[in-house]
């Protein structure tokens, strides 16, 4: 071995700068350690089988990053991991649920997804969904009457009893009312509203639409309600009292006195005294007291009838029983307040008596 000096490399050059140089070229990039951590997250999160490399760390040296960035690389693409979650809050309430998909809701709901694709089952409440644009999200909003699919768009859906409706801040849906064609709904156009499907809901609809003075609209309504309503269920009663109301309110006799006598069918306790009344009168104004007498007397028995029922049902009384008629005009003079009333019944007590 050669143990002489080399007298060429001077003793106290310094190699600093060449070291640092070497360092540089050598040492891993932060994009490709970023890279290398991701693949690492996402390999974490894989299910279970399916299968993992061992990583050496990454901090052990610039090449051995290098190297692990490009077999990472090509290492298949990790399975979606499916996501459930419930959608529940009493108040105004915002929620993450992928990078690209917010959502903010005040209601009952639930979401299930993988990956890309969401799917909500809505049930009650407000939502409003935020879906950034061209990211190739899938994204479908079910209610009981509606389906809302959007790619990318700012829109709100609000489900109560009577339906569902939507509205669109900015973007495009395809708003789906039951088994209709999907049409597209733009901010300009509005809100789009999908009609409740189920009997307890058309009830409500009916109400809603009865009280705002939409008579027809009402009877409608509430005909495709009873077509599916469980006879004397709660539902169907109040299908039938909605077509009682607006019958009267027509001054539709017959069919307001038939209406009557279907919700008085329905052994719903709950409506008892007003399906009475309902019927009395229309029984009155169809057809005189072979209508009317046993609604009225239904009425007078049960404490419930008014002084002008009392009236009435005296009336019918008068020639078979006078006595009887005596009794319930005495009954409706006790009991009314109404000066003018008072003094009819007193006339035809007075007529009783001769």
């Amino acid at each position: 071995m050669d143990n002489r000096h080399d007298e060429s490399t001077p003793l106290d050059v310094d190699f600093g700068w060449e070291l640092e140089q070497l360092r540089a070229e050598t040492q891993a990039r932060a994009a490709e350690v970023a890279a290398v951590k991701l693949r690492l997250r996402q390999t974490e999160q894989r299910p279970a089988g399916a299968g993992r490399w061992a990583l050496w760390p990454v901090g052990v040296g610039g090449l051995v990053a290098a190297a692990a960035a490009l077999w990472l690389a090509l290492l298949p693409a990790p399975e979606p991991v499916p996501q459930q979650l419930d959608l529940v809050s009493s108040q105004w309430t915002s929620e993450q649920v992928h990078q690209d998909v917010q959502l903010q809701f005040e209601g009952r709901g639930q979401l299930d997804a993988v990956g890309k694709s969401h799917d909500i089952e809505w049930r009650e409440g407000r939502l409003k969904v935020s879906v950034t644009p061209k990211q190739d999200i899938q994204l479908d909003v079910r209610t009981p009457e509606a389906v809302v699919s959007v790619v990318g768009t700012v829109f709100e859906v609000h489900r109560d009893l009577t339906g569902t409706t939507v509205s669109v801040e900015r973007g495009q849906v395809a708003v789906r009312c039951g088994d209709a064609p999907a049409a597209p709904l733009v901010p300009s156009d509005g809100s789009a509203f999908c009609e409740t499907t189920s009997p307890e809901g058309r009830a409500a609809l009916a109400r809603a639409r009865r009280e705002s003075g939409d008579l027809d609209g009402a009877l409608a309504i509430s005909a495709k309600g009873l077509s599916v309503a469980a006879p004397g269920s709660y539902a169907a009663a109040e299908l039938h009292w909605n077509r009682a109301l607006a019958f009267t309110a027509q001054e539709d006799w017959p069919a307001a006195l038939s209406s009557a006598e279907a919700l008085l069918s329905t052994d719903q306790a709950s409506f008892a005294t007003d399906g009475r009344h309902a019927a009395a009168l229309a029984g009155r104004m169809a057809s005189g007291c072979a209508a009317a007498e046993g609604h009225l007397r239904w009425l007078a028995e049960a404490g419930s009838a008014s002084p002008t029922e009392l009236a009435h049902l005296a009336d019918c009384q008068a020639a078979s029983d006078p006595a009887g008629a005596r009794r319930w005009l005495e009954s409706a003079l006790a009991g009314t307040t109404e000066p003018g009333l008072a003094a009819q019944l007193q006339q035809r007590l007075d007529q009783l008596e001769r």
